[in-house]
């Protein structure tokens, strides 16, 4: 009888969790792809509202089962897992589809194009009480991690500049939507701002745009200070060529993230190189680590994830910069 009831549980243990991707882009795939590395995850099933994309991903991946709708996907009790790939300006009305189910909610950014949007979404993940994340992978980066690791120990205050770069007429030329486009803050320079909830310890106590040019703006600068001392620099420019970079200066090291899948650090007293290290993955980076902090998550263990409400911190900070 015993080794009955282990031989139960080790079947339990060693079930699948099922996965369902809604949307069948590029981060769509690439989810897919990641998923695929984990022994006990799986892509159960598919939907997208181009069906013929969903077949293609569905046969290329053998996902058996596509969704043919929102409705036939809400009834589905298999489904453990939901990961939310869709365009930008449909993420926020497709997850609030879901926040009254039981399905753990993984939403790619941005959960909003403007404060309005974020914070009713914010509202029903509360009223719900949804398990409902946010897909950061830039702070899920090894780069990331090993900055944070790094720094982790030691009390002196920080200085964290973070530089940002927007380019509309990129955005035009791919034919994105034109309320995306006007939105970019939200759906392409969170990656950056958050860098700030990354590395910036205690609460928000003051932010000050120095410069903002609301029409069209080409340089935006702002200065966040935080309770515990640490300083935030914001610098964007917008509609030129520019590099994301993020930069945190403790006593006499400056790291730098510069792309943000490499981390150099120099001492400021002379300016010499202490160390630099490309951070390479074979998968696109940050979704590994996030999945499993995801993984974590569904199995109720210890995780980095950012719940959606939790997220308003970074949300506000974003409408308090660009007043939208």
């Amino acid at each position: 009888m015993l080794f009955a009831k282990c031989g139960a549980m080790s079947k339990l243990i060693k079930k699948d969790i099922n996965v369902v991707i809604i949307g069948a882009g590029y981060m769509a795939e690439e989810y897919i792809r990641v998923i695929k590395s984990f022994k006990n995850l799986k892509t159960y099933g598919i939907y997208s509202r181009t069906n013929s994309k969903a077949k293609n991903l569905s046969k290329k991946y053998k996902i058996k089962k596509i969704f043919n709708s929102i409705k036939e996907l809400r009834k589905d009790k298999k489904i453990d897992i939901l990961i939310i790939s869709v365009s930008a300006e449909n993420n926020n009305k497709i997850c609030k589809s879901f926040l009254d189910t039981k399905f753990l909610i993984l939403l790619e950014k941005p959960i909003g194009l403007n404060i309005k949007e974020a914070t009713k979404l914010i509202n029903l993940v509360k009223k719900y009480k949804s398990r409902a994340f946010v897909a950061l992978n830039r702070r899920f980066y090894d780069s990331t991690l090993d900055l944070k690791n790094r720094i982790k120990k030691n009390k002196g205050n920080r200085i964290i500049e973070v530089f940002d770069s927007q380019n509309k007429d990129k955005f035009k030329k791919l034919k994105k939507n034109k309320k995306v486009i006007n939105s970019l803050m939200y759906a392409n320079s969170v990656h950056l701002i958050d860098y700030m909830d990354v590395f910036c310890r205690g609460k928000l106590k003051q932010i000050i745009t120095i410069k903002s040019h609301k029409n069209n703006p080409s340089i935006v600068t702002s200065k966040l200070k935080f309770s515990s001392g640490d300083i935030a620099f914001y610098h964007a420019t917008w509609n030129r060529q520019s590099r994301w970079k993020v930069k945190v200066l403790i006593n006499k090291a400056e790291y730098v993230l510069q792309p943000l899948e490499t981390l150099k650090c120099f001492n400021t007293e002379n300016n010499k190189l202490i160390f630099s290290k490309t951070y390479k993955s074979k998968l696109k980076d940050g979704l590994v680590n996030m999945i499993n902090h995801l993984k974590k998550e569904f199995e109720r263990k210890k995780n980095d994830l950012i719940k959606i409400d939790k997220h308003a911190s970074t949300i506000n900070i974003i409408n308090k910069i660009y007043e939208k």
